[in-house]
This record gives structure tokens, C-alpha cells and sequence, in this order.
């Protein structure tokens, strides 16, 4: 019986933990293979926020596979709902550009048409370079999902399929089409769940932010997923997804840790049946109409129905951070001195930096999700380097 072996990091050292762990395949590694990085960069806000993959992190790894000679792609595409190429500015995404690194926007790429021959996936559109890729090499969040529960690593996946794909899975199977392109993809891929920060609650945006401090790292997707619920006090079964990858668990997993510590109390979304079947409704609705039009409706109706902000100028003490914080300009001071966010502007970003640093908590949320306020005023200040 094959033991599949699984790693629990604590995390004092970034670039110790990734070599040690990627060395164990370097006789695989050769020079001229290509990698493909997939972080989680679900839109704009701070990885000290729980939401994004932590920058250092995929530093060390695209460090360690140029020092193998080998082409590097970093792939992601954001939320539907949010810009994609706004948050890779607003993280700064350009500074890997250094280290020849190809960035691609998994949304607006070139696509194959393949058969993952999958319940809900079948002959599925994937981005040409997920598909050609030797290697890839999936760093997803410790972080909660309001639809999915937790999203993790057969979660992450996800996000490299392009918005067509999408809306077909969002409409006909979410869940088992997770399973589906995790099966696909699971054989050359080799996970590290970054838990240095992580989101509870109503992720996995606007959740609760954790400092864990930990990385979690292996091979089989499944097998890390079950084994992260397990030390997050988290009954896998209630994770549809990974409930459902039952066929990708392993017969035996040795579980190698140097984190003994007790992990705070960890709170699954609290999203009722409701919620869940009027985002549905908005993905099936799309997948409808697009039969006789290209447009998608869905980033207009969920950034006009979701989390949006506003301010409270009787709160406001007029200190103008905000306005300076905002990456895209969308808050201005009004000739009566009021302060106005142009939502406009806004709405397909929604970094909530602004939100996170008012002191006098003048910035105000309004929508389906309450988001809390992320306490780190320090990882706010936009920076050129990968001190986020």
C-alpha cells in the first residue's frame, strides 16, 4: 500500500520551508520544463488580510525553479466580478516580471478545448498553458468560501478556467466541477496551502483574518484539504467538494508536522440556502441570456447588489487618508468638504484599503456580505517591494 506523504510547516523561515519541501522532487525537476504557478489572487485586498496568496511566498517558489532553468508561468484569474488586471497592479503583480516570468490572466488567455471527461466538465475550454505545463504548482489560502464552505487546494483549481467555463459550472454543478478539473490536473500538481494568513467566516473576500502561521504541503490535493478541516476543527463531510473527492483520497497518509500549537476556533460562512440560490440564479440567468449575447451580466449584478461602500460624513474626521490609500481614485473631497466615493470606479476592485485604515470607522459597508475591518494599518501602505 503507497503512503502519501504530507507536510504541516510552521512558518518561521519562508525560503528554508520551500526548498526543503520542493527538494524532495528536484530529481524530477529538468532544466527547459515548464511551471505553472497558480496563486490565489481572487481580487485586490492584502494577502495580510487572509484573501491572497502571500507574496513572499511565491517569490521563494519562482526563486527556486529559475535556479532549475525552468520557464515560469504565474496564472490566475480574479473573481468574476472583479478586474483581473486592476489586482494584479493594485498587488503589484508586475515586480515577478523580474525573474522572467510570464504573467498570464487565466480570463483573458489562450484556450484549448479538451475532454476532462468529468461529470460536469466535459470537453472544457483550459487555458493552453495549464494544459502544456510539466508542472503545476498550486498555492492556494487557508480561507472559507460562502459558497463552497472552505476553499483550499481542489478549490484553487478553479480559477483557471476562463469565464465561459465558469458560468457553465457555477450554473450545472459547482462542486463537481471542482472534483472534475482537480482529477484532471491532480497527477502533475504539487500544493503549498499558504496558512501564514488565513480568513474564517464570510470568505472569501470579506472574511474574518487569521495569523496561523502555517503551510501545508503535498501532493494530492485531496489529502491536504482533509487533513487542513481536521486541524482547523472542521468536519470535512461538510464540505461538499471535498466530501465528493472521496476518489482522490489516498489509501494512507503519513502526516509529517512541526506544528503542535492549537489553532484558534476556526467559523465555516454563515450564508443561508437563500443567499446561496440567488447567486445561482444570477449564474444560471447568465448562462441563459448568453446564448443570444457575449455580454456577461453577472460582475453588474453582483457589484450592484454585493458589497459596496459609502461614506458616513457625519463620522468623518477629514484626515484624507483614504483618498490617498485609493489606488484607483475613486475617492474625492466635494467643495462642501464632504468625502465621496465614486463607486464607478469602485466597484470591480473593491480593495478596501480605504475601509481598513479609517480610524474614525466613517467608511461604511452596505450589501449582501458584512465584511470586517482588517486591524493591520501597516500592510495597507501601497509599497514596490513585497513588504505588503
Amino acid at each position: 500500500m503507497e503512503t502519501n506523504k504530507l507536510y504541516v510547516y510552521k512558518v518561521d523561515n519562508i525560503n528554508k520551508i520551500v526548498n526543503r519541501f520542493l527538494l524532495n522532487f528536484n530529481s524530477q525537476f529538468n532544466p527547459g520544463q515548464k511551471v505553472l504557478i497558480k496563486p490565489n489572487w481572487v481580487n485586490s485586498r492584502s494577502p495580510d488580510t487572509g484573501a491572497t496568496t502571500n507574496m513572499e511566498l511565491i517569490e521563494e517558489v519562482i526563486k527556486f525553479f529559475r535556479k532549475k532553468r525552468m520557464r515560469i508561468i504565474l496564472a490566475e484569474g480574479s473573481g468574476y466580478e472583479f478586474d483581473t488586471e486592476k489586482a494584479f497592479k493594485i498587488l503589484n503583480v508586475d515586480y515577478f516580471k523580474k525573474y522572467n516570468v510570464k504573467v498570464v490572466n487565466t480570463r483573458k488567455c489562450a484556450t484549448r478545448l479538451v475532454d476532462l471527461h468529468g461529470k460536469i466538465l466535459k470537453k472544457t475550454l483550459l487555458p493552453a498553458d495549464a494544459i502544456d505545463a510539466d508542472w503545476i504548482i498550486n498555492i492556494p489560502k487557508i480561507k472559507t468560501h460562502v459558497l463552497t464552505g472552505m476553499s483550499l487546494c481542489l478549490k484553487n483549481l478553479f480559477g483557471l478556467l476562463p469565464d465561459k467555463e465558469r458560468r457553465f459550472a457555477h450554473t450545472f454543478g459547482l462542486n463537481q466541477a471542482i472534483i472534475d478539473l482537480a482529477t484532471y490536473f491532480n497527477d502533475k500538481t504539487i500544493n503549498l496551502l499558504d496558512g501564514i494568513t488565513a480568513m474564517s467566516g464570510e470568505g472569501p473576500v470579506f472574511g474574518d483574518t487569521f495569523n496561523l502561521k502555517i503551510l501545508i504541503a503535498g501532493t494530492n490535493m485531496a489529502d491536504i484539504d482533509k487533513a487542513c478541516c481536521g486541524l482547523l476543527g472542521v468536519d470535512f463531510k461538510k464540505i461538499h467538494h471535498i466530501r465528493m473527492a472521496r476518489s482522490l483520497f489516498s489509501d494512507h497518509v503519513e502526516v509529517i508536522s512541526e506544528y503542535h500549537e492549537k489553532l484558534p476556533f476556526f467559523q465555516l460562512p454563515t450564508a443561508s440556502g437563500y443567499y446561496k440560490f440567488r447567486y445561482w440564479g444570477v449564474f444560471a440567468f447568465d448562462w441563459l441570456q448568453s446564448r443570444f449575447s457575449k455580454r456577461s451580466f453577472i460582475p453588474n449584478i453582483v457589484t450592484r447588489f454585493g458589497v459596496q461602500l459609502f461614506i458616513d460624513n457625519k463620522k468623518c474626521n477629514l484626515c484624507g487618508k483614504c483618498i490617498k490609500i485609493c489606488p484607483m481614485g475613486a475617492i474625492t473631497q466635494a467643495k462642501d468638504k464632504s468625502i465621496k466615493i465614486d463607486f464607478e470606479k469602485c466597484r470591480y476592485v473593491r480593495c478596501f484599503k480605504c475601509f481598513d485604515l479609517c480610524e474614525p470607522e466613517a467608511i461604511k459597508i452596505k450589501g449582501f456580505s458584512q465584511p470586517r475591518k482588517f486591524k493591520s494599518k501597516a500592510s495597507l501602505i501601497n509599497k514596490n517591494t513585497l513588504s505588503f
